[in-house]
């Protein structure tokens, strides 16, 4: 349980917290003194800028701060009222889903993803063939992409399944060579549409002035603490300093990984360059439309997040493909923009 303490404007001419760099530092050195009187076990940490106190107590506390900096003291009373909000500190869902499954096909991740969902929410096994099968599929699905004097033309991923479902012995199942693509939200909403689940779909066409990415990242983070389930798009690369992998993702097995306390690497020597692909579709009124994406989409299951629900220090993921994986905020974002954000809730 955390509580963030924050001196009021009048306070701030003692000891103002957010000019001070290392505040932390100072604390730990005995610059800077801070007693709670309370008999819970208390610590002080540093995060954004502001003092956090990590500790035991109950819903409501009122009690003394004593403030100590050089020979300058001063007592400040406080009474905290905490929010059952509060138990969204530090969450994750890992270990009460009944299934931490690979993708059984080289780029199946949204349909993998979606079984497993589906498997926690109904309690019962199903499987990435019985979402194929409600999956929407156009009646050419099983087709290459083609060239018009415009360049390639292919299928409308926000309709249906793009490229081959199942390898064939002269297809290699590759994004960049652009011979299988995957799908994007609206066709997996309706999958779970089907199991009579009702779904939000909530993208960067969502966001405006008032609706911010970080709001995006609350709202999902806000619906999954209360029992909601959530699917997420983003790049499968990741910029090296952040990849919490153990292993290559050529050597991963379910047995090595099912428990959550391994996972592979999600190496990429292009993580950083442009991985843009290039292709046309015909929309409903039969005209043709650009369309670019990414080499590298990928599904996610949100799994929850570390430290605080507004200001979490990092994500937790399921990825079919490499596991289980706390990635940094910041490079769960760039992830996730990779993507346009894309997110489907679904309400349990």
């Amino acid at each position: 349980m955390s509580w963030v303490f924050e001196l009021h404007d009048s306070e701030k001419t003692f000891i103002d917290f957010t000019n001070f760099i290392s505040v932390h530092n100072l604390y730990t050195q005995w610059f800077l003194k801070i007693e709670l009187e309370t008999s819970t076990n208390t610590k002080l940490v540093k995060n954004w800028n502001k003092l956090q106190f990590q500790t035991t107590w109950a819903q409501s506390w009122t009690g003394i701060i004593h403030v100590a900096y050089k020979n300058i003291t001063r007592d400040i009373s406080i009474i905290i009222d905490v929010p059952d909000e509060i138990h969204t500190v530090d969450y994750n869902i890992f270990s009460d889903m009944p299934y931490h499954r690979l993708q059984e096909r080289s780029l199946s991740c949204e349909s993998s993803a979606t079984s497993d969902i589906l498997s926690y929410l109904e309690w019962r096994n199903i499987t990435e063939n019985d979402i194929l099968y409600y999956l929407p599929k156009s009646n050419y699905y099983n087709i290459l992409p083609w060239n018009n004097e415009n360049g390639k033309v292919w299928w409308d991923p926000h309709k249906w399944f793009v490229g081959y479902i199942n390898s064939k012995n002269w297809v290699i199942a590759k994004q960049n060579l652009m011979t299988w693509y995957w799908v994007y939200e609206e066709p997996i909403a309706e999958v779970y549409n089907q199991y009579w689940y009702e779904t939000e779909i909530i993208n960067l066409n969502t966001h405006n002035s008032d609706f911010t990415a970080k709001q995006h990242l609350r709202k999902i983070l806000w619906a999954l603490s209360s029992g909601d389930m959530v699917q997420l798009w983003g790049d499968w690369c990741t910029v090296w300093k952040y990849d919490d992998g153990d292993i290559s993702n050529l050597n991963i097995t379910t047995e090595k990984a099912k428990d959550g306390s391994i996972s592979a690497r999600n190496e990429c020597y292009n993580v950083l360059q442009d991985r843009t692909l290039y292709w046309q579709y015909k929309d409903n009124n039969w005209n043709m439309v650009d369309h670019e994406w990414l080499d590298g989409q990928h599904a996610f299951i949100l799994l929850g997040w570390k430290w605080d629900i507004d200001r979490p220090t990092h994500i937790r993921v399921w990825d079919t493909n490499t596991w289980y994986h706390e990635y940094a905020t910041n490079e769960w974002m760039r992830k996730w923009e990779a993507m346009d954000y894309r997110s489907i809730i679904i309400r349990k």
